[in-house]
């Protein structure tokens, strides 16, 4: 009797992570149909949302870890508790269950879990799909059998106490997650199906459409710049229409705000069939997570991308710069800090995307 394959998948913390993984976990699947995944994520809302709308992973286990910062050290014993419960938890599953590999692409419940398994002696396999390499991957370097990455420029950022390992990187496509399937899709049909989900009739092919891109969470920042732009006296409304994805607890203010303002909107968070708004849209305006600038790529659509400052990273900049060198004729980069002090600059970059004078 042949023994039955299985894998392990570990994501969390965001969409970033955890919809290659899906990716990867279906092309494993296609080559192994009678195999079996294992799906490790957190407990977060939108983690459990996610891997619950697809049917790829047989199992899925929720970890609970709780984040923390130097402002709230004394959660650290908690943290080291949790982080002990994980890599025991999957030590067992992985000494049981032996899958054929470990497959993580990001968050930090892949560093106990990838602990784990390869004490375990299972294989461990990297995605690491930010241009820089975030800090739990950098600790996984040493235990990785291979680590895959989109950016050639990345093998150069796998040290390890002053020893290299880039021998380990290959380079690989972004696991996208749509199908050739999303390239047939006709605009009339996609507005028509916006059309039956607004309840209204307001969506039309004669009109430019911007899709803002915030992250299934919502980017405050972003959601703050395009209510400002759009209320600037100079900004050709009329022109224009708007899907935003705002996230879970800014729907109803959007809504509103957008049927207070006279512009046409579809209003969400997360949707599984996303590819129909990169289809029909003029110009796409997001942060610069991986997932996103190679989903735009992939469209070959306008954008203006608006990394995220953030106090403990700088990955979205690095990102933002790699796709940029890529797809220059697609990406404009603006900075945040400008863009806090005066709207302008993305007015006019705005305007000369849509060719709207």
């Amino acid at each position: 009797m042949l023994k039955q394959k299985r894998l392990f998948l570990v994501a969390a913390g965001s969409g970033g992570h955890i919809l290659p993984a899906l990716v990867l976990g279906k092309q494993w699947q296609d080559s192994n149909p009678d195999g079996e995944i294992l799906f490790f994520s957190s407990t977060r809302t939108l983690d459990q949302k996610i891997v619950s709308q697809t049917s790829i992973a047989q199992q899925s286990i929720f970890f609970s870890l709780s984040t923390f910062s130097t402002r709230t050290w004394w959660k650290i014993p908690m943290v080291l508790a949790q982080l002990l419960y994980i890599f025991s938890s999957s030590f067992w599953h992985s000494l049981r269950l032996r899958p054929e590999k470990i497959i993580c692409t990001g968050g930090l419940i892949g560093l106990p879990v990838c602990l784990a398994g390869r004490l375990a002696g299972i294989p461990v396999e990297i995605y690491e799909l930010n241009a820089v390499p975030g800090k739990a991957v950098k600790a996984l370097i040493p235990f990785a059998q291979t680590i895959f990455t989109p950016f050639a420029q990345t093998a150069e950022h796998y040290q390890f106490l002053g020893k290299s390992f880039a021998h380990k990187c290959k380079l690989a496509p972004y696991p996208l997650r749509f199908s050739k399937q999303a390239h047939n899709l006709e605009p009339q049909e996609v507005i028509a199906q916006l059309n039956t989900q607004t309840g209204k009739k307001d969506f039309s092919v004669d009109k430019k459409t911007i899709l803002i891109v915030g992250g299934s969470q919502g980017s405050a920042f972003l959601n703050r710049c395009i209510q400002d732009l759009i209320a600037r006296n100079s900004f050709p409304k009329q022109h224009i229409q708007i899907i935003h994805q705002a996230g879970a607890g800014n729907l109803a203010h959007y809504r509103a705000w957008y049927q207070e303002q006279k512009i046409c909107a579809h209003v969400f968070d997360f949707d599984p069939q996303i590819e129909r708004y990169y289809q029909i849209s003029d110009l796409i305006i997001c942060r610069a997570g991986a997932g996103t600038l190679f989903e735009i790529a992939h469209f070959g659509k306008q954008s203006i991308v608006i990394p995220l400052i953030a106090a403990t990273t700088a990955h979205q900049k690095d990102n933002a710069r790699a796709v940029a060198m890529q797809y220059p004729n697609l990406f404009t980069a603006l900075d945040q800090q400008e863009l806090e002090i005066d709207l302008a600059t993305l007015e006019q970059a705005v305007l000369a995307r849509l060719n709207i004078h």
